[in-house]
């Protein structure tokens, strides 16, 4: 079979060819076209034996066949992107789509503003939208990456989270199986009805949305509609899942609720609202942050302080971080105990990990230091969580761990602001962070020092600033059609410049070039 799909090829028999990456190496006869569908993904990247990208390997052998290379994807790579904006390749922007559909309407729904109710994951918004499609007889997709339950099973009398005995991750509660997964090697347990460690019952809590969750609390707002959750967890295969996209396609059900199976690919026409939920879930990653620090150290020397979130992980991930941010140039990382999803600071609906993962984190960040000169800022967002004396409890822990400084996040009221100081002065030095709006009252830096805060931080404020600024530019820009009233406002191109070093930077490169080359 394989020797006669060659021949077909190598004759010129066969006219179109679909294949994967192996592909490109087959003997065509007069090669005039390569197609590479989603061009952007990593699944075209080979890692062992021989090493190479397909994607760069299509537009090498169509140069040498002189045929055009297509890069396809709706969501183009990097690479591909500064290509096309480099002019090297050429850009064709498809600007309607098959059969004649409508472009999709795009909207972001901010749940700092449409927060959902408490325990709930699905901001009202969405609730009303999804029911709005549903009664003009319309299907509603709800799209979650996040297989199971809950990413985090708790012990709310002790703490206790379930780990994986084999590779240490965590256990992603499974409730349709009653069961307790490993998503890294596959290991399987029973969820148990009292704790393992302290023998409490009915004391196990889910943390976090999967889209199992996600299903229950569709099935709670529309009890009497058809609805479908598409998971590759489910028994059946490959058949099954046919079967089950086909009965969606044929209007069998009216929500479809699912994981990456269900996100592309598939034609669905009585579908006309797809709902993205935690859209926003690691979209920065720890390489990230380490590039920006590179690049903020790059151009001045003032002392950084570096949201190390989480420690992007357990305590060995922490080492991890804190090597790679101290390497790039961070003068002090804070790391926090806020578990998934992720919340601001001043937002209800958090979760937090056990006290004592925490300390294992701050133990294994200050090991990892290279100077004893990295400070590391321990975060406790339990205010909002567990209240606020179990806020100042995690405190007391977390500097007898070896934290440089404390950050007790959001106290509510001029007391508890009061209270942190009377309770942790003397321990370490303490940090506040004034969030315009947040749950915190708004203090001036010289008042907190006088309460007794020795680091005061306006998170977000230049953000917020730049976003009002800019809102009265293009007001200014679309009522006077020139930026000169806004003038007085902004630094023309040269003050851009000096403030920027651009003739600093370009004498620095000029004294680097080779006058004895060619």
């Amino acid at each position: 079979m394989r020797r006669r799909r060659s021949w077909a090829i190598s004759s010129g028999q066969a006219k179109v060819v679909v294949g994967a990456r192996s592909a490109l190496y087959l003997p065509f006869r007069a090669l005039g076209l390569i197609v590479v569908d989603e061009e952007h993904e990593a699944a075209f990247k080979q890692d062992d034996v021989v090493r190479y990208h397909a994607r760069d390997m299509a537009v090498l052998r169509g140069q040498g066949e002189g045929c055009p290379v297509i890069l396809s994807s709706a969501t183009p790579s990097i690479e591909s992107r500064v290509n096309a904006e480099q002019g090297r390749y050429r850009h064709l922007k498809l600007q309607s789509r098959a059969v004649g559909r409508a472009m999709p309407e795009l909207s972001l729904i901010d749940l700092t503003k449409d927060a959902p109710t408490r325990g709930t994951y699905l901001s009202p918004k969405l609730i009303g939208m999804i029911g709005e499609t549903l009664q003009r007889g319309e299907q509603a997709m709800v799209f979650l990456n996040r297989r199971g339950y809950a990413p985090l099973t708790l012990c709310r009398a002790c703490g206790h989270r379930w780990q994986c005995p084999n590779c240490d991750a965590w256990l992603v509660e499974h409730r349709f199986r009653r069961a307790l997964v490993c998503h890294h090697c596959g290991h399987t347990e029973r969820r148990p009805m009292a704790c393992t460690a302290c023998g409490a019952e009915d004391s196990l809590t889910a943390c976090g949305p999967g889209v199992e969750r996600v299903a229950e609390e569709i099935a709670a707002a529309f009890p009497d509609h058809r609805r479908i959750v598409l998971s590759s967890d489910f028994p059946g295969g490959t058949e099954r899942l046919k079967r089950e996209l086909q009965a969606v396609a044929e209007g069998a059900f009216e929500l479809v609720i699912g994981t990456q199976l269900i996100a592309k690919g598939h034609n669905f026409p009585l579908l006309t609202l797809a709902a993205v939920v935690d859209a926003d879930i690691g979209l920065v990653s720890m390489a990230e942050v380490a590039e920006t620090i590179t690049m903020i150290r790059d151009r001045v020397a003032t002392p950084l302080i570096v949201d190390a979130d989480t420690g992007y992980g357990n305590a060995l991930n922490m080492q991890r971080t804190m090597r790679l941010f101290e390497r790039a140039g961070a003068n002090a990382l804070q790391i926090e105990d806020q578990s998934f999803p992720k919340r601001c600071g001043h937002l209800a609906d958090k979760g937090v990990i056990p006290a004592a993962e925490m300390v294992g984190k701050i133990k294994a960040a200050t090991d990892a230091r290279a100077s004893d000169e990295t400070l590391v800022i321990a975060r406790t967002d339990a205010i909002a969580v567990e209240g606020f004396e179990r806020a100042l409890e995690r405190a007391h822990l977390y500097a007898a761990a070896g934290a440089d400084m404390l950050f007790v996040e959001a106290p509510g009221s001029s007391e508890e602001l009061t209270r942190v100081v009377s309770e942790l002065k003397g321990t370490l030095p303490l940090m506040a962070n004034m969030v315009e709006g947040g749950r915190t009252p708004i203090r001036s830096t010289g008042a907190l020092e006088e309460l007794g805060f020795s680091l005061v931080i306006f998170p977000g404020g230049i953000v917020r600033a730049l976003a009002r600024a800019a809102q009265d530019f293009y007001a200014s820009l679309k009522t006077h059609g020139t930026t000169d009233p806004f003038r007085d406002r902004m630094f023309d191109f040269g003050e851009l410049n000096q403030r920027m070093r651009t003739a600093e930077a370009l004498s620095r490169a000029a004294s680097y070039d080779r006058e004895d080359m060619p």
